[in-house]
Formats: C-alpha cells, sequence, structure tokens
C-alpha cells in the first residue's frame, strides 16, 4: 500500500479549506483517509492559516509516506524541520546508492 500525505478539500463553495491527511495513493481526493495531521485555511493571512501536527507528520514519512507537492510547500512553511530531515535522508540514500556502485566496479 502506497501512502501519501496530501490536501483533501473541504467547506463550501467559493471558501474552500484543506485537510492534511496520510491517505492510500488509490484512494480518491476527497476519499477515505487512515489519519488527518492538519488543515490549511487559505482564506486566514497569517500565522493561522496553516495548522499541522510535525510528530505525525514525521511519523507517517518514517513510514514510506510520501509528500505530494503542495503538501510538501504547506509543511514546509509550518514546519521547516520536517523538510530538513526528510532532505537529509533522501542524500544519505543517495550517497549510500553511489558507494554500492563504486564496490561492484
Amino acid at each position: 500500500m502506497a501512502l501519501k500525505i496530501r490536501l483533501r478539500q473541504m467547506g463550501r463553495t467559493n471558501r474552500l479549506m484543506y485537510r492534511l491527511v496520510v491517505t492510500d495513493s488509490r484512494s480518491p481526493r476527497d476519499g477515505k483517509y487512515l489519519e488527518g495531521v492538519g488543515h490549511y485555511n487559505p482564506h486566514i493571512h497569517g500565522n493561522d492559516d496553516i495548522n499541522v501536527v510535525e510528530d505525525r507528520i514525521q511519523y507517517w514519512l518514517d513510514r514510506g509516506a510520501e509528500l505530494t507537492e503542495k503538501a510538501e510547500k504547506l509543511v514546509a512553511r509550518a514546519a521547516p524541520g520536517v523538510i530538513k530531515t526528510l532532505r537529509e535522508k533522501q542524500i544519505a540514500k543517495k550517497q549510500k546508492e553511489v558507494a554500492k556502485k563504486k564496490k561492484k566496479k
């Protein structure tokens, strides 16, 4: 099961809000989800427009979930530490792969 952290659309017409949810990648945009990890209200300006639960996002990323492009930008604004650790892990993984290739040669 491929997990994604993505936005789920909510609210009424012309007053949309979004929830940040962990879901199976095959489920529809507004369908069933495993856990809500935050929300975003584009109509509120300032620090209260994005709320995320950093430790739960980190938990799901450690379990193999992937952030969608827009969700990643929102998390970067609200919790830059999560994105920093994600990037560090990706860099370490690439360096490990390069080292394996060098050993094979």
